[in-house]
């Protein structure tokens, strides 16, 4: 069974990117409220499109065949969540919209790992995705909880598991 991993447990480094995460389902005054469909469908594509563009970056500077393979798994997964949430959107029949491109912070967290040695480029890349993945378990499960549009709690509900696969995964690379 595949359980979330506590917060206590990521690692020091990954703390020190939190500057650089994603924007919390919880929103800026750190409540606990449910994000709207619009801001679920946009936190959760820009969260894909960072993962995939990062692990795509991965591929090729990463030489840890470990990385390289987890970097290949968010490409995969995170390409499904996002056709996945299209696919909850189109069938929403509503006004909502997926952003075509991610966002200044985002761009700023990818501009970044460009520019990371090759020394210093694996722990960079996973510190950004354990930080990353554990917004991202907020975002969905908060939406699959209580958000208000059935098709995308759906995928979010769906979504849940995959993204504690991959921060058991993480667990396993940083220790």
């Amino acid at each position: 069974m595949i359980r979330p991993l506590p917060k206590m447990m990521l690692s020091v480094a990954a703390v020190a990117v939190t500057a650089l995460a994603l924007p919390t389902a919880a929103g800026a005054a750190g409540g606990s409220a449910v994000p709207t469909a619009s801001d679920y469908v946009k936190k959760a594509a820009i969260g894909d499109m960072f993962e995939i563009q990062s692990s795509q970056l991965a591929l090729q500077k990463s030489e840890d065949d470990d990385v390289r393979d987890f970097a290949q798994m968010m490409v995969d997964d995170h390409t499904k969540s996002t056709a996945m949430i299209k696919q909850a959107v189109a069938e929403s029949g509503g006004d909502l919209s997926i952003p075509s491109s991610m966002d200044s912070k985002h761009e700023s967290m990818l501009t970044t790992l460009q520019q990371t040695s090759a020394d210093g480029f694996d722990k960079a890349y996973l510190d950004m995705q354990a930080e990353a993945h554990q917004q991202a378990l907020d975002l969905h499960r908060s939406y699959a909880e209580g958000g208000d549009q059935q098709a995308l709690k759906d995928v979010a509900e769906d979504i849940v598991p995959v993204i504690e696969k991959h921060i058991d995964e993480l667990k396993e690379l940083t220790d």
